[in-house]
């Protein structure tokens, strides 16, 4: 079997694709062509998915439609992720379900009817219309199915309410269903191995009051929404679904866990998960570090290593990516060295556990492929995530597992409850405080800073007020790492984020905006108060040396004073602008916008 990969940038481009993959691939039993496409109208995917048909023989297209970035890197100019999964020994009956024509139950039945004339049933690959909840009770029963199916698939991702997720196939567009792909074969072998991450923290909480399929009024009898408030200091806001993304909670069901992200909340204090939540569950708060999520996927490769995977199906969660920013290729290379893999970002992740079909929020599912006898392969010295991300513990993890330690001391040692509770409280005050800072140079993370920054211009435009900003940018940073090490340039990072924080004033606030970007916001100041301050940051970053010896280090500076007539996009354009041309004109170099 073979996994070849394909971006377009135009549907009428896939005749060269097909042609390139028929030179490629001369005999097989079947082909799954999967499309991920980004906002295309219907009749686009209808010309594509009937190009491939007519064109391929023995193909079966299925696709669905994502309203974010389909790829690991934003690439404005891809339209489409075509992928093709050629067998020797496998084929495929493809099934579509309508929720708009048919009733979920009556679906069910129909499938589970069809599943039992395939006795070469080997797995099926589910593609929905998740992010409606019109498919979750028909994925579920599929349960009744003989445990060694593997069950696997995702939703297709909509973040825009405005346009229709779909899923697609044989001309068929559906906004409200399911395509499900039955694969069969005397010789298909299917691992699947998920990934999670997040580490659940703090006591047990009591789901003591629902609405609808995903919607949690009361926990423990109180505001759901309450829990963010009093343990992390999360405030109601328009950007509570980007702020407690870090923090979801964990559901304890048939004894495993569950996660659930919060995609938004109500007046009354609800909050609206991408999951099912259910009255009586037992959850508790959970956090994100990217250190296990890495670990977690080492192992996960391990296995499929261990398996002789010749083929990866990776279906990981479109809230998990922007968790992990521009880590999120790591994961995907690491899954790489193992096989060739086809990655969709999802909402919602569907696997089985234990013997239940659940689907899941901001995990990754795994899916190795393999038709020919198992080779054993040379792990040993194998390495599938840099160090760097795997065998560093944070600080956010070991504050995490103090907080487990005191809460389990807590349950056994009810005579000192009161000395617990403080402990926990400050824990979690740490741990709030934590979440807004950058854990290597100790300044506002990019989520608060920009926040702060936002702040700073609606507080300027209301009160007229002056506000000056200032990017700073080491200079061949990247240079730097290869020339001295990782281990030199977090020493550099560490010495410029110093010298920033001693020489800002009392009302100023700086964070890290990006690997070698910092900000600065000061309100009250005019743009030669921060030419000033650049200036004496510049020399001082001239002379930073690492454990004595001097290293060549220069920063470039771009500066704007904020113009009432202006947004927050406009101000934030000159200042990256201010920041290009220090560099264009041969860095270590302070440039003040008009």
């Amino acid at each position: 079997m073979k996994l070849l990969s394909y971006k377009l940038k135009d549907a009428k481009d896939i005749e060269s694709v097909i042609e390139d993959y028929k030179s490629k691939n001369t005999e097989y039993s079947a082909v799954l062509v999967s499309v991920s496409a980004i906002a295309r109208p219907d009749e686009e995917l209808s010309f594509l998915s009937a190009n491939i048909s007519s064109k391929l023989d023995k193909a079966t297209v299925i696709g669905e439609i994502a309203y974010s970035p389909i790829l690991p890197a934003d690439t404005d100019d891809i339209s489409y992720c075509i992928d093709f999964l050629t067998f020797n020994d496998t084929t495929f009956q493809l099934y579509t379900f309508d929720f708009n024509e048919i009733s979920q139950n009556k679906a069910l039945q129909i499938f589970l009817n069809q599943c039992e004339k395939h006795t070469a049933l080997t797995g099926i690959e589910i593609l929905g219309t998740l992010s409606n909840f019109d498919s979750f009770d028909f994925i579920k029963k599929l349960k009744a199915l003989p445990e060694h199916v593997a069950i696997f698939g995702g939703g297709a991702m909509g973040l825009n309410e405005n346009i229709q997720t779909r899923v697609f196939c044989r001309g068929k567009i559906l906004t409200h269903g399911l395509l499900a792909v039955c694969f069969i074969s005397d010789t298909l072998e299917i691992e699947i191995r998920r990934s999670m991450g997040w580490q659940s923290i703090g006591q047990d909480m009591l789901v003591t009051k629902t609405d609808k399929y995903n919607v949690v009024n009361q926990l423990d009898g109180k505001s759901a929404i309450g829990i963010y408030e009093k343990y992390l200091g999360i405030s109601r806001s328009a950007n509570l679904a980007s702020e407690i993304l870090e923090f979801p909670i964990i559901v304890r069901r048939h004894g495993h866990d569950i996660p659930r992200v919060a995609t938004n909340y109500t007046k009354s204090g609800a909050l609206e998960f991408g999951g099912d939540v259910r009255l009586n569950d037992k959850v508790k708060l959970s956090f994100g570090d990217p250190g296990t999520i890495f670990r977690e996927t080492e192992k996960s490769c391990r296995d499929l290593v261990d398996f002789d995977a010749e083929a990866i199906l990776l279906f990981s969660c479109i809230s998990r990516r922007f968790f992990m920013r521009k880590n999120a290729i790591v994961e995907l290379e690491a899954y790489k060295t193992v096989a060739p893999v086809e990655v969709h970002y999802s909402h919602g992740e569907i696997c089985r556990i234990g013997n239940h079909i659940e689907v899941l929020n901001i995990c990754s599912v795994a899916v190795g492929f393999r038709e020919r006898i198992r080779e054993i392969r040379d792990k040993k010295n194998l390495r599938f995530v840099h160090s760097d991300f795997t065998e560093h513990m944070s600080v956010v993890e070991r504050m995490a597992r103090f907080i487990a330690v005191i809460t389990k001391e807590q349950t056994a040692m009810t005579r000192k409850l009161k000395e617990a509770n403080a402990e926990l409280e400050a824990a979690n005050s740490k741990l709030a405080e934590l979440a807004q800072k950058d854990s290597l140079t100790h300044l506002f993370n990019r989520t608060q800073t920009e926040q702060i920054l936002k702040n700073a211009i609606t507080e300027a435009q209301k009160g007229r007020r002056l506000l000056t900003v200032m990017m700073v940018d080491i200079d061949e940073f990247k240079f730097l790492n290869e020339k001295y090490g990782h281990k030199t340039g977090d020493d550099v990072l560490v010495n410029v984020a110093k010298i920033i924080s001693s020489d800002i004033g009392s009302s100023d606030t700086a964070g890290r905006w990006g690997g070698e970007e910092f900000l600065i916001v000061m309100p009250d100041s005019f743009k030669e108060e921060g030419l000033n301050l650049a200036e004496g940051m510049q020399r001082k970053i001239e002379e930073i040396s690492i454990n004595g010896e001097k290293i060549k280090v220069t920063a470039s500076f771009g500066i704007v004073q904020f113009k009432l007539s202006e947004d927050y996009q406009n101000c934030f354009k000159r200042l990256e602008e201010a920041l290009k041309e220090s560099k264009q004109k041969g860095k270590n170099i302070i440039t003040a916008a008009d």
